[in-house]
């Protein structure tokens, strides 16, 4: 009888939303030591412990974004370390953009009115076409979702982390296909995030490629200075990439 009672005891206090709080609080902390440091496994960590708190019965909006952020972030980390091996890191960006988007779309559900669970629903969108390839997405209608959901956190909090629905509309104006791409577009949000967030070496190499996109030698210049910036950053992905295309001599 006490074994029962113990065991009904370990089952209440694993479902308790005290539980699921502490449960939320560690992926907290692992997501910020991934984003600056890197790591898949990380970032799986973190999401892995969003899941439990959600499976151990915290089916509250705070859990079901942070689980969508956590699918967002593995994929992106997971395609960034596999970025020359498209067999590693497009399945894992199909699967956990997917499943990023259903989070997200819950989070939605339980509360239209914060940021969190529209950012990271556009941007599991962006996973899931990363696998699948843009045109794919278009082809599936997420174009407008996609830019549904980025509009909806910019209006919310568009300084949210560090900017991300700036870069996010920016970045996507600019790498859709054509007849859909739109610099001019990209621009406004990417010149917003510099001039709102200007250490973030994201908006800096894409604000940096835009403009290096353009005819115009001042824009060139400005483009090359913000890579150079960027090259310099502490998020290694962006300092990386920005050394890349600074390579190039264009």
């Amino acid at each position: 009888m006490r074994s029962l009672y113990l065991t009904v005891i370990a089952i209440a206090i694993l479902f308790s939303p005290l539980a699921g709080q502490e449960l939320l609080k560690q992926s907290d902390e692992l997501f910020i030591k991934a984003y600056y440091n890197g790591g898949s496994q990380t970032h799986k960590a973190a999401l892995d412990l969003s899941i439990k708190a959600i499976e151990a019965g915290d089916q509250s909006y705070e859990a079901y974004w942070r689980a969508a952020r956590g699918c967002r972030s593995y994929a992106e980390e997971v395609k960034r370390e596999n970025l020359k091996n498209e067999a590693a890191w497009k399945p894992v960006c199909i699967r956990y953009g997917r499943m990023g988007m259903n989070y997200g779309d819950k989070a939605i559900q339980l509360n239209p009115q914060r940021v969190e669970g529209w950012i990271y629903y556009g941007l599991s969108v962006g996973n899931y076409a990363d696998g699948v390839s843009m045109f794919t997405a278009v082809k599936e209608g997420l174009v407008n979702k996609t830019r549904e959901s980025f509009e909806k956190a910019y209006a919310i909090d568009k300084t949210f982390m560090w900017g991300a629905p700036l870069t996010a509309l920016g970045r996507m104006w600019n790498i859709l296909p054509w007849p859909l791409k739109d610099n001019k577009r990209s621009l406004k949000y990417l010149r917003e995030a510099q001039r709102l967030v200007p250490d973030n070496p994201e908006g800096q190499v894409y604000l940096g490629l835009v403009l290096l996109e353009s005819g115009a030698d001042k824009d060139r210049a400005e483009g090359k200075a913000l890579l150079l910036k960027a090259s310099t950053g502490r998020i290694a992905y962006f300092a990386d990439w920005a050394k890349r295309e600074l390579a190039k001599g264009n």
